[in-house]
This record gives structure tokens, C-alpha cells and sequence, in this order.
């Protein structure tokens, strides 16, 4: 890992939330680097990316990746979907089957 790595890395420490390349780059390459090329970060944070490091949503705004705690994360995401005509209903593992039965019989 580079010096610009660990810079952006050191700045991404400071915030939970995701946050756009463009102040990434205002704020760790300095005021001149930033006049110079606004898009000098985009390729180390695509690199940093493809190296699990970082992760981005669907604005392209980046945060620090949360760690993840084995199978606990993995159940909490894991949902089933029960579905009858056009109402379509999501369930959590840890939600009974029977609130599913209850939604689909009111839906029909």
C-alpha cells in the first residue's frame, strides 16, 4: 500500500458514512493536487476497492469496510420471500413463517 493509501484510509477512519471521491480528494491530496486533477483518487480507490479495503454504494461515494463478525452478518441478511399473485412478501430468518401466512391470507 502506498502513501496515498494510507492517507485516504487515515481520512475514511474519521466517518461511518460514505463520502465522495471528489471531497477525498479536496481533503487528503491538499488544495494544489486538487486544482491540478480533481480525479487523481478515483484509480486508488478503484484499486483500493478490488482489494476489499473500501466499499462503495451506488453514488460512488466510499467508506472504510465495516468488519464483519463470520455468520452473524450473513443471517442477518439472508431473507425469504414469500409470494401470491402480485404481493410479493420479505421475511428476516429470525420473523416466523406465520406472519407470512397472516399477510399473504389479508392480501388476498
Amino acid at each position: 500500500m502506498g502513501s496515498d493509501e494510507h492517507a485516504i484510509l487515515e481520512y475514511l477512519k474519521r466517518f461511518d458514512t460514505f463520502v465522495s471521491p471528489t471531497e477525498i480528494a479536496k481533503r487528503v491530496g491538499g488544495k494544489r493536487r486538487f486544482m491540478e486533477d480533481r480525479d487523481w483518487v478515483r484509480p486508488i480507490l478503484h484499486r483500493m476497492l478490488n482489494d476489499d479495503l473500501i466499499e462503495c454504494n451506488e453514488y460512488g461515494h466510499c467508506r472504510i469496510k465495516p468488519e464483519v463478525n463470520g455468520r452473524q452478518t450473513l443471517a442477518k441478511h439472508y431473507n425469504h420471500y414469500y409470494s401470491l399473485g402480485r404481493a410479493t412478501y420479505v421475511l428476516d430468518d429470525d420473523q416466523p413463517f406465520w406472519l407470512a401466512a397472516e399477510a399473504l391470507r389479508r392480501g388476498m
